[in-house]
Formats: C-alpha cells, structure tokens, sequence
C-alpha cells in the first residue's frame, strides 16, 4: 500500500502543508425576483395579483374575526343595553 493511500484514510493530523484554510466564499447576490424576470407574461401577471389579493382579503376578515371574538363585546353585554 502506497504512503498517499494510507494519507486518505489516516486518523492522524494532517501535515502543515495541507493545513490550509479553505478560500472565502463572497456573498452571492441573487438578483431581484420579479415576475418578469421569472419569464411570467401579462396573463400569468395578473393571475398571481389576483390569487394574492384573495389570499390577503380572506386573511383580514379571519383576523378581524378572531380579534372581535376575543376583544368585542361579549352576547351577555348586548342584552343589558336593550
């Protein structure tokens, strides 16, 4: 067995000269995400506006709900009032 197939599969530290640190990467930078730069034309454009404006509208009207069930006026409060 040769002395750089023993090297492979040694547990003992390695020399000083292959104890060199590996090079700094630098930050890639990945471009805007645009829909246009995703290759997306008008119609698909507008598909994805309207699917998100859905989304958002049925999320407030949840949140509105849940805010009002825990912070609004409970139905014992509006039988008083009458």
């Amino acid at each position: 067995m040769s002395s750089s197939q023993r090297a492979k599969f040694s547990t003992t530290k390695p020399t000083s000269d292959t104890d060199s640190k590996p090079p700094k990467l630098k930050n890639p930078s990945f471009g805007g995400a645009s829909l246009k730069e995703l290759g997306a034309n008008r119609t698909v454009r507008i598909v994805v506006i309207i699917a998100l404006t859905i989304a958002g509208t049925a999320e407030s009207i949840f949140w509105a709900k849940v805010l009002w069930a825990k912070f609004g006026p409970s139905p014992k409060d509006q039988g008083d009032e009458a």
